[in-house]
């Protein structure tokens, strides 16, 4: 880790490289990362610090995904992180951009465009929409998931529990047109699936014990 202080107590600015190869939490990890960043502290005070950062990280293990590049534009200011990034897997690709905001219990993240490729398949959030994904005190909220390709659709809103004593949710996805094949090909299955599809869903109870109608 290198930096660099400059300014004085009224605008103090850091700007440096991190560097970090083998790098591991838990059972996530990264082979190489290398980040480059700026922090202005106004009045030397840390919770108004603003910090820029773009990073670039190799051959990550995260999720259950091996991804073989991480590319991430990055700023944090006032308990919001923007980011601007573009995931590449072996047969996929993943391009979003958006905001996460810290509230003290919960997650809130906003994401105006996501796109996912792979093989000639492309699916993206639908122009003029921007989802809002809710996440804590173990419930998960969805607002607005609205993703297309060509003349398909695939929307979802709603909440889902994820278990322990919190209310059962209700979450209703909504299927339009949808090529069964290319959505095997997007993720990275072979069932023998071709055709198309149209269907409506309602997903109520937990993750633990769903019921679907």
């Amino acid at each position: 880790l290198e930096g660099t202080v400059t300014g004085d107590r009224v605008a103090a600015t850091v700007t440096g490289t991190l560097k970090g190869s083998n790098l591991s939490y838990n059972e996530h990890n990264a082979l190489d990362l290398t980040s480059t960043y700026t922090i202005t502290i106004p009045d030397l005070d840390a919770a108004r610090a603003r910090v820029d950062a773009t990073t670039e990280a190799s051959f990550v293990k995260a999720a259950g995904l091996e991804i073989n590049q991480v590319t991430a534009t990055t700023t944090y200011e006032d308990q919001t992180i923007g980011f601007t990034a573009h995931v590449q897997e072996e047969e996929r690709s993943l391009d979003a951009r958006g905001e996460v905001i810290l509230h003290t219990d919960h997650q809130e993240l906003h994401l105006p465009e996501l796109v996912v490729r792979t093989q000639g398949v492309e699916w993206r959030t639908r122009p003029g929409t921007e989802t809002t994904i809710r996440y804590g005190q173990n419930r998960v909220e969805l607002q607005d998931v609205q993703l297309v390709s060509a003349d398909q659709s695939l929307s979802v809103d709603g909440t889902i529990a994820l278990g322990g004593e919190v209310p059962a949710g209700t979450l209703d996805v909504t299927a339009q047109n949808v090529d069964l094949q290319q959505l095997e090909r997007l993720l990275l299955q072979e069932r023998g699936l071709s055709g198309r599809l149209s269907a409506n869903a309602t997903l109520t109870g937990t993750t633990a014990a769903p019921m679907v109608s």
